[in-house]
């Protein structure tokens, strides 16, 4: 999450790819069907993520125009899967690191859910 969007290059991405005709119109039915799903990293703990929290909104109200993005184009949307406290900028101490550790064995496991999931 790029300040509560995404970067400008996976936006490009996003205006390229999902076009009439491909993605959605009456003949545009590349990702009917298809599951589609996103996973974020954020740099603030997810209690920041919360109505009473800093951002005031949950991270799946922040990421819904994607939800509607892949809902117009008839795709299957799926939940989202969010990784909360990673900074780019900080050094990571063991502690952390094993966080990280953590979250990349979370997300293999949602990836997993996903795909049994048919």
């Amino acid at each position: 999450v790029y300040w509560f969007n995404c970067p400008p290059l996976l936006k490009q991405w996003l205006d390229d790819v999902l076009t009439y005709g491909w993605a959605y119109g009456s003949k545009g039915k590349a990702l009917a069907g298809k599951k589609t799903a996103v996973a974020v990293s954020l740099g603030a703990p997810a209690q920041d993520y919360a109505k009473d929290g800093a951002v005031g909104h949950t991270v799946a109200e922040a990421l819904r125009p994607f939800e509607l993005a892949m809902n117009y184009c008839n795709a299957a949307y799926q939940p989202m899967f969010a990784f909360h406290t990673i900074d780019s900028n900080a050094g990571y101490d063991a502690a952390a690191l094993q966080v990280i550790e953590q979250s990349a064995t979370d997300y293999l496991a949602y990836l997993n859910r996903l795909a049994q999931a048919d």
